[in-house]
């Protein structure tokens, strides 16, 4: 199988802040030679939660997570870890990111976290997810959204894919302080397809209300 990889930076002047959730959870579909799966990207605001002595000054959160993907009410893949924070006298963000291969078709992903050190603090997220891959047909992945790339040959960090190294960009905004608007696709049998070299053009527009307005960039 054939994959192009997209990897942008635009330039930009424009954007809104948002504040950030305790919790950001995000996902994009993807397809290897093998199967297509899904990424699940987590960020989790350290502040949000409740920690616990662990040496001399130093503290420590810990946050269970489980993940459904559902058809319907059947479970097709279930997992369950925990996410521990870096252990240090300040309370910092952490991060995540798990893989789960499925076959192509659409699914309800359904995610709770819970603080285990205060069960009451509970954030749940559901939304739906569709993979559509057909062998020999032109498809592209997903749009991940990015804060930062550089490369990267550490194949041991979740993070590195393709020797680049893919900094989460949090609840998916840009700042009004972006300089730049990093994100990454990949483009799949473009060979079979296509069959030649082929110009990519991307654009950035204003959407109201469901419908585009107007192009920006």
């Amino acid at each position: 199988m054939n994959i192009r990889i997209l990897f942008f930076a635009i330039l930009t002047f424009f954007g809104t802040a948002l504040k950030a959730l305790d919790a950001n959870i995000s996902y994009a579909g993807f397809k290897s030679p093998d199967q297509s799966y899904v990424e699940v990207y987590f960020f989790i605001t350290g502040s949000s939660l409740k920690y616990i002595p662990v040496k001399d000054s130093l503290e420590q959160a810990a946050v269970e997570v489980l993940v459904m993907f559902k058809q319907g009410e059947q479970v097709v893949r279930f997992d369950k870890f925990v996410l521990n924070s870096p252990v240090d006298v300040n309370r910092l963000n952490f991060s995540d990111i798990q893989r789960y291969a499925l076959p192509d078709g659409t699914y309800d992903l359904e995610i709770e976290l819970k603080d285990l050190n205060d069960e009451k603090n509970v954030k749940k997220y559901n939304s739906e997810v569709v993979l559509d891959f057909p062998d020999g047909e032109l498809k592209q992945s997903d749009i991940q959204l990015l804060a930062s790339v550089e490369k990267n040959d550490d194949t041991d960090n979740p993070f590195v894919k393709n020797g680049l190294f893919m900094e989460m960009l949090p609840g998916n905004f840009y700042t009004r302080h972006s300089g730049e608007l990093w994100f990454y696709n990949e483009i799949y049998h473009s060979d079979i397809a296509i069959g030649e070299a082929f110009i990519l053009s991307c654009i950035v527009t204003r959407i109201e209300e469901g419908k585009e307005v107007s192009e920006i960039l």
